[in-house]
């Protein structure tokens, strides 16, 4: 039987819901800058920071239940 370390395996996850948090707000801040140039980056820095966020919320959902 395998032994899980609920603390180790949690702050991998927490550790990629925040980078996902952190670059979703630098996304929605740039898109709300209106700066027509940062544009499409900002629409990818939010959509990436959405989906890492989304990831880490799923997977230590999936791990600890």
């Amino acid at each position: 039987m395998k032994t899980q370390t609920i603390q180790q395996t949690a702050k991998k996850w927490k550790a990629l819901q925040a980078i996902g948090a952190v670059a979703l707000i630098i996304g929605l801040v740039a898109m709300f800058a209106s700066a027509p140039d940062v544009t499409t980056a900002a629409i990818i820095t939010t959509s990436a920071g959405l989906i890492l966020y989304l990831v880490g919320r799923i997977a230590a959902w999936w791990h600890h239940g």
